[in-house]
């Protein structure tokens, strides 16, 4: 591919609100959100059991290991550690060959009212454009990922030409998160995450499940370090298709080699 033509290909222009939103499809979601589940494996007391070299360890040491993830799973508990080693490689195959987009369940919600009060007092204050919950999958008792825990991503859409009033953006998102986190708010709900799996805690944001994002065709830098201050992921499409592009441009030149 010439550099005319591959400047071409990542070029990424959405026309509208609507452009944007056909286009965040399941696998488009999961190749976004994956690395926020950490690296794609079988996470568990056996990725160390198996990767370690015991002969480092002395029996008793070997023996407190083995004892701590008998614990964690209840159906190991009578096996040997060769036998622990066999499960785990049995199913770190079964995940090894689980492409990204099934190793993550997805379950979506456009248009989300935020609606406040009950009854006759019951007041809508406006629409999330979309709410996407997202879970690694499992298979037995091992995970496809680090993370086991299900996120939300709560996501307003908008066009590069909004971010001439970036504050006004700033405004509605903090106003819509306060209102969607505060107490008597209907969360979106789903088989993945109920209420009492959210958390969001502005004070330790690296213990949340829960976080407010702008995906727009393209975004200022400029804007992007003033909506991370504020704890809101910032995710340009334009960004993530040339990113996407030159990964597959690696893995096929990888091929050829």
């Amino acid at each position: 591919m010439n550099m005319e033509t591959n400047k071409k290909a990542i070029k990424y222009k959405a026309e509208s609100h609507n452009d944007i939103i056909l286009q965040l499809d399941k696998i488009t979601l999961i190749n976004i959100f994956n690395s926020y589940f950490g690296d794609k494996s079988s996470w568990s007391g056996f990725h160390f059991i198996h990767q370690k070299e015991l002969k480092d360890y002395t029996l008793s040491e070997v023996n407190q290991i083995v004892q701590k993830f008998r614990e964690e799973i209840d159906k190991t508990k009578d096996l040997k550690l060769s036998e622990l080693k066999e499960i785990y490689s049995k199913h770190n195959k079964a995940i090894e060959d689980t492409d990204i987009i099934n190793s993550l369940i997805v379950k979506t919600n456009f248009e989300f009212p935020i609606i406040k009060g009950e009854d006759q007092y019951q007041v809508t204050k406006g629409f999330i454009d979309l709410i996407v919950h997202i879970k690694p999958l499992k298979i037995g008792d091992f995970c496809c990922y680090k993370n086991e825990e299900p996120k939300e991503f709560v996501i307003e859409i908008k066009k590069e030409k909004d971010f001439d009033d970036f504050g006004n953006i700033l405004r509605q998102i903090k106003e819509y998160r306060e209102y969607y986190y505060s107490c008597g708010i209907k969360k979106c709900n789903s088989e993945i995450m109920e209420d009492d799996e959210r958390k969001y805690n502005p004070r330790y944001p690296q213990e949340d499940t829960s976080y407010f994002c702008i995906i727009a065709d393209k975004i200022p830098e400029k804007v992007k370090k003033i909506f991370d201050n504020e704890n809101i992921i910032t995710i340009s499409l334009a960004d993530y298709k040339q990113l996407k592009q030159s990964e597959e441009g690696k893995a096929q030149h990888s091929s050829q080699a």
